[in-house]
């Protein structure tokens, strides 16, 4: 059974970092984050959204171990570069916030 612990380190070794988002009675989400200046290749995204079930009963581990292998996915394409473009965006929207 994975945990977040293992999600965490997964993500640490890519360069990357996981943030709690919210969480609901038998669900939190949390988001896979990549560093400042970077985003996730595989989908030009500088947070990746990810569900994850509570507790241990059957239905939460195939559930985890899903979202645990569309984690390893995300993970296997990488982080790549903002463009110029993509950069000066962002700075946009932080100096908005």
């Amino acid at each position: 059974m994975k945990t977040l612990n293992d999600i965490k380190r997964v993500v640490a070794k890519a360069g990357a970092t996981v943030e709690e988002d919210c969480g609901y009675r038998d669900m939190r989400v949390i988001q896979l984050v990549a560093p400042v200046g970077k985003l996730w290749a595989g989908t030009d995204c500088q947070c990746e959204p990810v569900q994850w079930a509570c507790g241990s009963a059957p239905h939460a581990v195939q559930h985890n171990e899903q979202a645990f292998a569309d984690i390893l996915d995300t993970l296997s394409h990488g982080l790549r570069e903002m463009t110029l473009e993509e950069a000066a965006d962002y700075a946009e929207d932080c100096a908005t916030k």
